[in-house]
């Protein structure tokens, strides 16, 4: 794992070691049904729900969304578009000066399609900000 920091001070982990699990073993780790209690009906009855032990099975990622002051705003954007291979999805903007307020990103996969952002940038502080 490497420990980086971005230009708002913010963590960020790299883990090394993907691999593809074959479609048996994805079958194979369905996880057992969760049991709900509710005012009426008490079906696990003291049985705890624990989830196992050691890394997320990770199925897709999605919606990572921070927050970082204005002034680091476009240098923390900036980064996150040329380091990890993001594209601005979308953004909203201050309508009086142009400038972006929330930048919605992607994984770049060129050609191939991305169905929807994956991280979103908000901008603390922009309404106090005198920049035209």
């Amino acid at each position: 794992m490497v420990s980086l920091k971005d230009p708002a001070g913010g963590p960020m982990y790299l883990h090394w070691g993907f691999r593809q699990r074959s479609k048996e073993a994805q079958e194979q780790e369905t996880p057992k049904a969760m049991k709900f209690n509710t005012w009426d009906n008490k079906r696990r009855l003291g049985e705890f729900q624990r989830l196992p032990d050691g890394p997320s099975r990770i199925h897709k990622l999605g919606h990572y969304g921070f927050e970082v002051a204005y002034s680091t705003f476009d240098a923390t954007v900036r980064w996150y578009l040329e380091k990890f291979t993001l594209s601005r999805t979308d953004s909203l903007y201050k309508p009086e000066t142009g400038e972006d307020i929330m930048v919605f990103m992607h994984l770049d996969r060129g050609e191939e399609f991305v169905d929807h952002h994956v991280s979103a940038c908000l901008c603390r502080g922009y309404e106090k900000s005198a920049r035209k």
